[in-house]
């Protein structure tokens, strides 16, 4: 069965692609905590220095 006969199912991709976005999904989630890592350090060392 093909694309056009049935237009509700999603387009079939290698496991290469399905890999390539999974490590892109992991790479940015791993640069979201890095940079949720980076804040809350400088907002401790703000709030250190405050006092």
């Amino acid at each position: 069965m093909t694309q056009e006969d049935n237009p509700q199912s999603e387009p079939s991709h290698g496991p290469e692609h399905l890999e390539s976005i999974k490590i892109a999904h992991l790479t940015m989630l791993q640069g979201v905590i890095t940079r949720m890592g980076a804040n809350s350090f400088t907002l401790k060392v703000l709030i250190s220095t405050q006092n």
